[in-house]
């Protein structure tokens, strides 16, 4: 007994042509990038200005056309645009004239000779400031000391003896605190002659200084007057649009052909075997059969 029976062919494995996925993402994603610039190239217009974006009609990149972005100011704001940069052509201009006044200027050596030497610490006018003092507390002293002598000549005391000898002790320190204050009188007066002598030749090296350095500083504000002005832009909304992922779902798709039809062909090879199995299940039977003969009383093989 022979079987008709056939095992499935394996389905054909589902390919993808990487070349040509890779040039679909390509152009999905290069339209995908001109959309998005698209997106982000919105024209404004604010009191202050306006800013609008313009093809040039060239390609920076084959096949992107390139633009090109104008911002321009408000009438009032072109109008204070030119008057600050005709303030800094004429701030640049006295600045340029005031440079040959600055450069004859610093060619002069700034010498301090000119204003003669610096004052030193004079001993003299301390000695005169204090013997100034002591000739005017001279006539004093002498007057207290016989003022002294005679009210203790009167009182009956007489050189030698203790109480004579303290009353005019007493005199000599007072005299000595005196002398003392004189010496200091003297000390501030050299002090404060030095420091103004020394302040009359600070202030006069000050003002040359400043009439030297004057130019200077007027020239570096012109300059920073008339400075060039770094162009400002206005910053556009940004907005993201994703390519299509072309090669994952490719070869996605592809990858889930190939499962479904594996599984097809899966099953249908279970059929068939089962199919198989059967048939040869049958024929077995039937050889066993063909041998039996029935008595009427039971089945009889033959051959016994």
């Amino acid at each position: 007994m022979g079987c008709a029976c056939s095992s499935p062919s394996p389905p054909t494995p589902v390919t993808v042509n990487p070349g040509a996925t890779a040039a679909l993402q390509a152009t999905y994603n290069r339209e995908a990038a001109l959309e998005q610039r698209a997106l982000n190239m919105l024209d404004q217009d604010t009191p202050q200005g306006s800013v609008s974006y313009e093809p040039t009609g060239g390609e920076r990149v084959e096949g992107i056309p390139d633009y090109s972005v104008t911002q321009t100011y408000s009438p009032g704001q072109q109008r204070l645009y030119d008057r600050s940069q005709a303030l800094k052509e004429d701030y640049g201009e006295i600045a340029t004239s005031q440079l040959g006044k600055v450069r004859g200027s610093l060619e002069t050596p700034f010498d301090l000779s000119s204003f003669g030497p610096a004052p030193t610490i004079d001993a003299g006018t301390r000695e005169e400031a204090r013997d100034a003092m002591i000739a005017r507390l001279a006539p004093q002293f002498a007057r207290d000391r016989a003022k002294t002598e005679l009210q203790l000549g009167n009182q009956g005391f007489v050189p030698g003896t203790e109480a004579y000898n303290t009353a005019i002790d007493e005199v000599g320190r007072r005299e000595n605190e005196l002398y003392l204050a004189a010496d200091q009188y003297g000390r501030s007066e050299m002090e404060r002659d030095y420091a103004s002598a020394a302040n009359v030749r600070d202030r006069a090296i000050n003002e040359a200084a400043m009439q030297r350095s004057l130019p200077l500083d007027e020239l570096a504000a012109l300059a920073q007057r008339s400075q060039v002005q770094r162009p400002s832009f206005l910053g556009t909304p940004q907005g993201q649009i994703g390519p299509a992922d072309i090669g994952g779902m490719t070869f996605g798709a592809a990858n889930m052909q190939n499962a479904a039809n594996q599984a097809n062909y899966a099953q249908q090879a279970a059929a068939s075997r089962a199919n198989t199995q059967g048939l040869y299940g049958l024929a077995g039977a039937g050889a066993y059969l063909g041998g039996k003969t029935y008595g009427g009383e039971g089945w009889t093989f033959g051959g016994n």
